[in-house]
C-alpha cells in the first residue's frame, strides 16, 4: 500500500510516534505527486466532488 507524500506532511504536523514510524519508512510507503497522479486525482474529484472536505483550514483529508 502506498500513500501520497502529503500524508507524511500532515503527520509531521503532529510530530508524534506515528510520524516517527512513517518517516522511518518514507521510501517504501510514500510517493510524490507527479503529473500522472495529479491527473488521476482530478479525474476522481470530478467524479466524486464531495469526497474531500475542502473547507477553509482543511487538509483535504477524505471525509468519513
Amino acid at each position: 500500500m502506498l500513500a501520497s507524500i502529503e500524508v507524511l506532511h500532515e503527520l509531521k504536523k503532529k510530530d508524534d510516534d506515528v510520524y516517527g514510524w512513517a518517516k522511518d519508512r518514507k521510501e517504501s510507503l510514500f510517493v510524490e505527486i507527479d503529473d500522472g497522479v495529479q491527473a488521476e486525482i482530478v479525474r476522481i474529484m470530478q467524479t466524486y466532488p464531495k469526497l474531500v472536505d475542502t473547507g477553509k483550514g482543511k487538509s483535504g483529508a477524505i471525509r468519513s
